[in-house]
């Protein structure tokens, strides 16, 4: 159950804040919903009380732990083909998971540092990082460019771990 305060992350808009209730009344009925303000300023979010459980909703990241974890691990080596490239990390990013929006962020930058980035790796690994950036930035009472520099540096680090592993064929 959420409560007016908690900083959520719906699957599919984002980051937000429960700001509080709202009661509408549609064909006749009246119907309690949660209100949550969009992190991203595009709008607040209504979802009805009784359907809050099946609503895509959990609780925002506080910290950069399983960013850390998620990086310690060895990328995976993304298709060469950029259509299923893309669409492959397109999936991971729309499933609003932060272990798999991590992934993407591990991945291309791997493939940044070990190949190419095309123009939509970079747009998209852009997307992953800020999605990360957005939502730990909502969760804590840290500056959107301090909580950057810290995943920069969480990139860095791990990246130059793999590469002193790294043996090309």
């Amino acid at each position: 159950m959420v409560e007016v305060g908690d900083k959520v992350v719906h699957l599919r808009y984002g980051a937000g804040t429960v700001t509080g209730r709202q009661v509408l009344k549609r064909q006749g009925k009246r119907r309690p919903h949660f209100c949550i303000k969009l992190a991203d300023e595009t709008g607040t979010l209504l979802i009805p009380e009784d359907a809050i459980e099946n609503a895509e909703l959990r609780q925002a990241m506080q910290d950069t732990i399983l960013i850390e974890t998620v990086m310690g691990d060895t990328p995976d080596v993304l298709h060469d083909n950029h259509r299923t490239r893309q669409g492959f990390i397109e999936k991971k990013l729309n499933s609003g998971k932060p272990a798999q929006i991590t992934q993407v962020l591990r991945d291309l930058s791997w493939r940044e540092r070990t190949g190419k980035l095309t123009g939509t790796d970079r747009r998209l690994r852009k997307n992953a990082l800020e999605r990360l950036v957005g939502e730990i930035a909502l969760g804590t009472s840290r500056t959107s460019e301090d909580i950057q520099t810290c995943i920069d540096g969480i990139v860095d680090d791990a990246m130059q771990r793999h590469l002193t592993d790294y043996h090309p064929c």
